[in-house]
Protein backbone atom coordinates (compact mmCIF):
# COMPACT_ATOMS: atom_id res chain seq x y z
CA UNK A 1 0.00 0.00 0.00
CA UNK A 2 0.94 3.56 -0.30
CA UNK A 3 1.37 5.45 3.33
CA UNK A 4 2.55 8.52 4.10
CA UNK A 5 4.55 9.01 7.73
CA UNK A 6 2.91 5.44 8.63
CA UNK A 7 -0.77 6.31 7.58
CA UNK A 8 -2.56 4.78 5.03
CA UNK A 9 -3.14 7.06 2.12
CA UNK A 10 -6.87 5.75 1.44
CA UNK A 11 -7.72 6.26 4.91
CA UNK A 12 -6.32 9.48 4.71
CA UNK A 13 -8.23 10.54 1.05
CA UNK A 14 -11.30 9.89 2.71
CA UNK A 15 -11.30 10.90 6.35
CA UNK A 16 -9.22 14.00 6.25
CA UNK A 17 -8.66 17.21 4.30
CA UNK A 18 -5.68 17.94 1.83
CA UNK A 19 -4.81 20.59 4.26
CA UNK A 20 -4.78 18.41 7.27
CA UNK A 21 -2.58 16.00 4.90
CA UNK A 22 -0.37 18.60 3.79
CA UNK A 23 0.27 19.37 8.07
CA UNK A 24 0.70 15.43 8.22
CA UNK A 25 3.95 15.67 5.47
CA UNK A 26 5.18 18.80 6.39
CA UNK A 27 5.00 18.74 10.37
CA UNK A 28 4.24 15.04 11.13
CA UNK A 29 0.89 16.46 12.37
CA UNK A 30 -2.93 16.30 11.16
CA UNK A 31 -3.73 18.60 14.04
CA UNK A 32 -1.61 21.34 12.81
CA UNK A 33 -3.42 22.05 9.79
CA UNK A 34 -5.80 24.52 12.07
CA UNK A 35 -2.74 26.62 12.73
CA UNK A 36 -0.97 26.05 8.92
CA UNK A 37 -4.39 27.34 7.14
CA UNK A 38 -5.58 29.49 9.89
CA UNK A 39 -9.21 30.69 8.09
CA UNK A 40 -7.28 29.93 5.08
CA UNK A 41 -6.93 33.62 3.86
CA UNK A 42 -3.88 35.17 1.75
CA UNK A 43 -2.32 37.99 3.80
CA UNK A 44 -2.87 41.51 2.14
CA UNK A 45 0.35 41.50 0.00
CA UNK A 46 -0.30 38.25 -1.29
CA UNK A 47 -3.65 39.37 -2.25
CA UNK A 48 -2.16 42.62 -4.00
CA UNK A 49 0.00 39.66 -5.98
CA UNK A 50 -3.22 37.42 -6.91
CA UNK A 51 -4.81 41.00 -7.78
CA UNK A 52 -1.42 41.71 -10.52
CA UNK A 53 -1.29 38.16 -11.90
CA UNK A 54 -4.96 37.86 -12.77
CA UNK A 55 -4.71 41.28 -14.70
CA UNK A 56 -1.64 39.57 -16.67
CA UNK A 57 -3.98 36.81 -17.08
CA UNK A 58 -6.07 38.76 -19.07
CA UNK A 59 -3.38 38.61 -21.95
CA UNK A 60 -4.41 34.74 -22.09
CA UNK A 61 -1.22 33.76 -20.13
CA UNK A 62 -1.66 29.85 -19.09
CA UNK A 63 -2.46 29.65 -15.52
CA UNK A 64 1.42 27.18 -15.00
CA UNK A 65 2.57 30.71 -16.51
CA UNK A 66 0.11 32.27 -14.14
CA UNK A 67 1.60 30.35 -10.78
CA UNK A 68 4.93 30.68 -11.80
CA UNK A 69 5.01 34.71 -12.04
CA UNK A 70 2.70 34.94 -8.52
CA UNK A 71 5.49 32.82 -6.90
CA UNK A 72 8.00 35.50 -8.43
CA UNK A 73 6.30 38.12 -7.17
CA UNK A 74 5.19 36.84 -3.77
CA UNK A 75 8.85 35.81 -2.98
CA UNK A 76 9.81 39.01 -2.44
CA UNK A 77 7.26 40.60 -0.43
CA UNK A 78 6.99 36.93 2.00
CA UNK A 79 10.50 37.69 3.72
CA UNK A 80 8.77 35.23 6.49
CA UNK A 81 9.60 32.47 4.15
CA UNK A 82 13.35 32.41 4.41
CA UNK A 83 13.14 30.88 7.98
CA UNK A 84 13.66 27.39 6.64
CA UNK A 85 12.78 25.91 10.01
CA UNK A 86 9.96 22.88 9.91
CA UNK A 87 7.31 25.31 11.79
CA UNK A 88 7.73 28.58 9.46
CA UNK A 89 8.22 26.89 6.10
CA UNK A 90 5.26 24.90 6.45
CA UNK A 91 3.50 28.48 7.13
CA UNK A 92 4.95 29.52 4.08
CA UNK A 93 4.07 26.38 2.19
CA UNK A 94 0.52 26.96 3.46
CA UNK A 95 0.68 31.15 2.01
CA UNK A 96 1.58 29.36 -1.22
CA UNK A 97 -0.93 26.82 -1.31
CA UNK A 98 -3.45 29.75 -0.30
CA UNK A 99 -1.41 32.37 -3.13
CA UNK A 100 -1.84 29.56 -5.60
CA UNK A 101 -5.84 28.90 -5.17
CA UNK A 102 -6.26 32.36 -5.70
CA UNK A 103 -4.44 33.33 -8.86
CA UNK A 104 -6.52 30.09 -10.14
CA UNK A 105 -9.85 30.52 -8.54
CA UNK A 106 -12.36 33.20 -7.23
CA UNK A 107 -12.51 31.43 -4.20
CA UNK A 108 -9.14 32.03 -1.98
CA UNK A 109 -10.83 31.88 1.01
CA UNK A 110 -12.25 28.23 0.65
CA UNK A 111 -10.46 24.91 2.25
CA UNK A 112 -8.22 24.34 -1.04
CA UNK A 113 -10.83 21.72 -2.51
CA UNK A 114 -13.92 23.61 -2.34
CA UNK A 115 -12.42 26.53 -3.89
CA UNK A 116 -11.19 24.17 -7.00
CA UNK A 117 -14.51 22.16 -7.31
CA UNK A 118 -16.22 25.80 -7.30
CA UNK A 119 -13.96 27.16 -9.96
CA UNK A 120 -13.51 23.62 -11.61
CA UNK A 121 -17.20 21.97 -11.60
CA UNK A 122 -20.36 24.28 -10.32
CA UNK A 123 -23.03 22.56 -8.92
CA UNK A 124 -21.64 18.97 -9.16
CA UNK A 125 -22.24 17.17 -6.36
CA UNK A 126 -19.59 15.60 -4.25
CA UNK A 127 -16.86 17.31 -6.54
CA UNK A 128 -15.04 19.17 -3.78
CA UNK A 129 -14.58 15.65 -1.77
CA UNK A 130 -13.39 13.74 -5.22
CA UNK A 131 -11.06 16.83 -5.69
CA UNK A 132 -10.03 17.07 -1.91
CA UNK A 133 -9.40 13.06 -2.59
CA UNK A 134 -7.14 13.12 -5.69
CA UNK A 135 -5.21 16.17 -3.93
CA UNK A 136 -4.46 13.81 -1.26
CA UNK A 137 -3.33 10.84 -2.91
CA UNK A 138 -1.30 13.07 -5.70
CA UNK A 139 0.24 14.87 -2.20
CA UNK A 140 3.79 12.98 -2.39
CA UNK A 141 4.82 12.17 -5.90
CA UNK A 142 7.96 10.60 -4.69
CA UNK A 143 10.94 11.22 -7.61
CA UNK A 144 9.22 12.47 -10.56
CA UNK A 145 11.15 15.30 -12.72
CA UNK A 146 9.27 18.19 -10.91
CA UNK A 147 8.90 16.67 -7.62
CA UNK A 148 12.80 15.93 -7.60
CA UNK A 149 13.47 19.09 -8.81
CA UNK A 150 11.47 20.83 -6.03
CA UNK A 151 13.57 18.50 -3.52
CA UNK A 152 17.14 19.33 -4.77
CA UNK A 153 16.36 22.73 -4.77
CA UNK A 154 14.94 22.51 -1.28
CA UNK A 155 17.52 20.92 -0.21
CA UNK A 156 20.03 23.48 -1.04
CA UNK A 157 18.23 25.61 1.19
CA UNK A 158 16.51 27.29 -1.61
CA UNK A 159 13.02 29.27 0.59
CA UNK A 160 9.88 27.15 0.01
CA UNK A 161 8.55 29.74 -2.85
CA UNK A 162 12.05 29.34 -5.07
CA UNK A 163 11.85 25.13 -4.47
CA UNK A 164 8.19 25.50 -5.68
CA UNK A 165 9.13 27.45 -8.52
CA UNK A 166 11.60 25.36 -8.98
CA UNK A 167 9.34 22.14 -9.46
CA UNK A 168 6.73 24.18 -11.76
CA UNK A 169 9.80 24.75 -13.99
CA UNK A 170 10.07 21.44 -14.79
CA UNK A 171 6.69 20.72 -14.49
CA UNK A 172 6.61 22.65 -17.96
CA UNK A 173 9.05 20.94 -19.52
CA UNK A 174 7.33 18.32 -22.65
CA UNK A 175 8.26 15.54 -21.23
CA UNK A 176 6.52 15.86 -18.04
CA UNK A 177 3.42 18.01 -17.57
CA UNK A 178 3.79 20.02 -21.28
CA UNK A 179 3.03 16.72 -22.17
CA UNK A 180 -0.89 17.47 -21.63
CA UNK A 181 -0.62 20.76 -23.49
CA UNK A 182 0.12 18.67 -26.39
CA UNK A 183 -1.95 15.88 -25.79
CA UNK A 184 -4.79 18.36 -25.81
CA UNK A 185 -4.04 19.85 -28.62
CA UNK A 186 -4.00 16.38 -30.58
CA UNK A 187 -7.53 15.74 -28.81
CA UNK A 188 -9.22 19.08 -30.27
Amino acid sequence: GLYYRGQDVFALATEYTFEQVAALLWLGDLGASDRLFAANRLPDRLTRTTARVKSLSANHLPPIHQLSVALALAEVDDLAAYDLRPEPAAHAGARILALMIGVLTEFPALPIAEALAAAWSPGIAGAAKLINAALIVCADHELNASSFTARVAASADANPYAAVAAGLAALRGLKHGGSVEQAETLLR
